[in-house]
């Protein structure tokens, strides 16, 4: 059953549009029976199928963390998996968005770096001319 404090942060995550679509159902999934493990989340989303790339999923966990809306509440053992691990439930808080990665900064700077070097490229095409030797470098 569903907690009355996390009412309007539930409907602030439903509504805001951002959080990506495994965000939400996970956050949907806790929010109905959390407090839970991620092992036992991603049970009951998919049906007690086995699931491929669990620990990338995970991942989703700790982004949700990062925008306030779960949070790390204790460690049991998990009934899917019987490790100890991470217990989660969801917060009061309304979602928060995340500053960029690292990781997403570089990439982004990267797109920019080859389209930078690609116009460059065409540029020295055009001044290059019949039967003129290639640039030295």
């Amino acid at each position: 059953m569903a907690r009355q404090t996390s009412v309007e942060a539930y409907r602030a995550v439903r509504d805001c549009g951002w959080i990506a679509k495994t965000q939400k159902q996970i956050y949907e999934v806790v929010y109905e029976s959390g407090p839970m493990t991620s092992g036992e989340c991603f049970w009951e989303m998919h049906g007690g199928k086995p699931q491929r790339a669990i620990s990338q999923s995970r991942a989703r966990f700790t982004e949700l963390r990062e925008m306030g809306l779960l949070a790390e509440v204790g460690k049991r053992e998990c009934a899917v998996t019987g490790r100890r691990v991470i217990l989660w439930d969801v917060t009061t808080k309304a979602p928060v968005k995340r500053r960029n990665s690292t990781k997403a900064k570089l990439k982004r700077q990267i797109k920019e770096t080859r389209a930078k070097l690609r116009d460059l490229e065409h540029k020295l095409r055009e001044l290059e001319l019949p039967g003129q030797e290639e640039w030295p470098f």
